[in-house]
């Protein structure tokens, strides 16, 4: 069950991401708050310097007014600068690493939890909901920060001149900087959430329409298509109008009680003055700190209804974070004596699923022997290659590999020990040398070179223009369903397991190109145990023993 958090519990984790960086985040907040207070200075000396040439005020000289503008305006833009630089530093690498830990977290979850979850929505969240988190990290923390020690500088300033403007300074940052923000939050908080969800759905739907385009164009189903593509677009646009026009009344409530407590000030500055509390330039100088002061505080209020989207992603994030996987993979690294397999009173359900699969199952599948399972379909074939894989653990019983629980064996022995061919191959798209190696650079070329020749598939591999190094394409788009499976072939054999399951391996092919990869299965699995599953006689042809399952 996910575990649910408040906002609040959110924040606090978000906000612990911070540790390592606290030291850069206090730079950020530093330099900010200096940038404002040098910006509204540079206001402040303007209209002292003004008044000084004009000579209502000696508070400062015209001379001097001007030299200090011109420092401030050079120190306001290098503070701008780190400001900026060290909170997108933060953010950038706080995102980064939890690219890294979301990217760790699936491949624990994989296969199994995975199976269960909609791609569409794992794209967006390893996309869309992380670079949300971007305006929590780079624009909220540091500006909250800001805007309070700014606000509470201000208001000294304010009280120092008088008491009076303290109060109303006070009363405007309480407003535009907390209360503002909070109702805008919660009236926009339904709408933002429902927008991710449309979002994606629809990221959903498009991706499935991407894969499926062949397919779509020809059962021309072009218009269709088309159609609920353009519907789901009309229902994004409808809600981003909603949350467009609830920002405009945001920014418009703002700049309306902006105006009137600049208005107001003015007022409180004419009644002090006329009893002679203040002079004008004590007028001037506190106009000029509440007018340039609110650009902190706006801030906040502006990111009022994207903070309600922040949350929503950050929410969807910390689930796949918290998900627990089916299995835990085991620590260490041994070696495989034999690889002789023993299914032992083994019964098995998929998760959220009553009905067994398998029921009391024993079973020897025996070493050295081309092994092929077959029975009707829905019969269970596939699911004992993953329970020989581990996908899953059986609900009771054991599988034991060369005597061990494999429940129990290192993962990383588990894996060495096999090799994968599944019906529909996959291929990334990097060159066949890679889509070979898989990242394995332990062994020469000459050992790819001798993979695909026990493929059968050297030959058309020396005759592209740039051989080994060809590009494969988006799912290995670039080669027939033949050539893909003698590639995966190839990869299996580039592996060199003891043990080397398929999974229909050949459903998918023409007689020819199924002819070509039994051949290469029967003459290269010598010392190897195969375990061959599939629907065709001809397949199971080349099988030393048949194992036939029924209900």
């Amino acid at each position: 069950m996910k575990k649910t958090f408040s906002d609040f519990k959110l924040l606090i984790r978000m906000l612990a991401r911070l540790r390592s960086l606290s030291w850069m985040m206090l730079l950020t907040i530093v330099f900010g708050v200096a940038g404002y207070l040098v910006a509204a200075g540079i206001l402040v000396f303007a209209i002292l310097g003004a008044l000084s040439f004009v000579e209502l005020t000696i508070f400062v000289s015209f001379k001097t007014s001007i030299t200090i503008m011109i420092v401030l305006a050079i120190s306001r833009g290098f503070l701008k600068y780190v400001e900026q630089l060290s909170g997108h530093y933060i953010a950038f690498h706080i995102l980064a690493n939890i690219r890294s830990q979301v990217f760790e977290k699936l491949k624990t979850l994989a296969p199994a939890k995975l199976d269960m979850k909609d791609q569409g929505d794992i794209i967006t969240i390893l996309t869309s909901d992380i670079e949300s988190l971007e305006v929590f990290y780079a624009h909220t923390i540091a500006p909250i920060a800001i805007a309070s020690i700014t606000s509470l500088i201000f208001i000294a300033v304010q009280y120092w001149i008088h008491p009076y403007y303290a109060l109303q300074s006070f009363l405007a940052y309480l407003l535009l900087g907390l209360i503002l923000p909070l109702l805008f939050r919660n009236l926009s908080d339904f709408d933002m959430k429902t927008y991710r969800e449309l979002f994606t759905q629809s990221n959903s739907y498009f991706l499935d329409a991407l894969h499926g385009l062949n397919i779509t164009i020809f059962f021309k189903n072009q218009t269709i298509t088309t159609k609920n593509i353009d519907q789901r677009s009309a229902q994004l646009n409808q809600q981003i109008h909603k949350i467009k026009k609830i920002e405009a009344l945001n920014f418009s409530l703002m700049d309306a009680i902006i105006l009137l407590f600049i208005m107001s000030n003015l007022m409180i500055g004419i009644i002090l003055y006329s009893t002679i509390q203040i002079d004008f330039s004590h007028i001037a100088t506190s106009f000029i700190i509440l007018s340039s002061s609110f650009g902190a505080v706006s801030a906040i209020s502006a990111l009022s209804t994207v903070f309600s989207g922040t949350i929503a992603s950050a929410r969807r994030l910390f689930d796949i974070l918290d998900e627990q996987p089916f299995l835990h993979e085991n620590q260490g690294s041994t070696e495989t004596k034999t690889t002789e397999i023993l299914f032992k009173d083994v019964n098995f359900s998929y998760p959220n699923r009553e009905t067994k699969v398998i029921d009391n199952l024993n079973l020897i599948i025996d070493q050295n022997l081309i092994t092929a399972i077959v029975g009707n379909s829905g019969i269970g074939k596939s699911t004992l290659l993953k329970l020989i894989m581990r996908y899953y653990d059986p609900t009771s019983g054991k599988v034991l590999l060369d005597n061990q629980d494999i429940s129990k064996m290192p993962t990383q022995t588990l894996r060495n020990s096999q090799a994968l061919i599944a019906q529909n191959s996959f291929l990334f798209n990097t060159s066949i040398e890679e889509n070979i190696r898989m990242r394995d650079y332990q062994k020469t070329f000459s050992e790819v070179e001798k993979a695909a020749k026990k493929a059968s598939i050297h030959e058309f591999i020396t005759s592209l223009p740039d051989g080994y190094a060809t590009k494969v394409g988006n799912l290995g788009e670039r080669l027939s369903e033949g050539e893909k499976q003698r590639l995966t072939l190839a990869r299996a054999f580039y592996k060199d397991s003891q043990i080397v399951l398929l999974d229909k391996p050949t459903s998918n092919l023409d007689v020819l190109n199924e002819a070509v990869i039994l051949k290469s299965i029967k003459e290269n699995s010598e010392k190897k145990q195969v375990i061959l599953v599939s629907h065709r006689k001809s397949t199971t042809a080349i099988a030393d023993e048949i194992i036939t399952l029924e209900r």
